[in-house]
């Protein structure tokens, strides 16, 4: 029963990080992660270099860590 709750603390956590991001970055986040689609793919899909969408994805892997730390679930 913990787990599950724990489970969709996560799943509202990482919802709501991403409703906060800019809509830009958010897609990003989502075709990389959710899609899985690769950074070269990205790129070529939103017209930006590749070195941008890892840039854009690193700082985005690092604020989901520190917002996850406050929520108080540890990675």
């Amino acid at each position: 029963m913990e787990e599950k709750i724990n489970i969709e603390h996560l799943k509202t956590v990482i919802q709501q990080f991403l409703e906060r991001s800019p809509k830009k970055k958010r897609i990003i986040f989502l075709q990389r992660y959710f899609y899985m689609l690769d950074t070269a793919e990205i790129a070529y899909m939103m017209q930006m270099k590749e070195t941008s969408i890892r840039s854009i994805l690193s700082r985005m892997r690092k604020e989901l860590k520190s917002v996850l730390e406050e929520g108080g679930i540890w990675v």
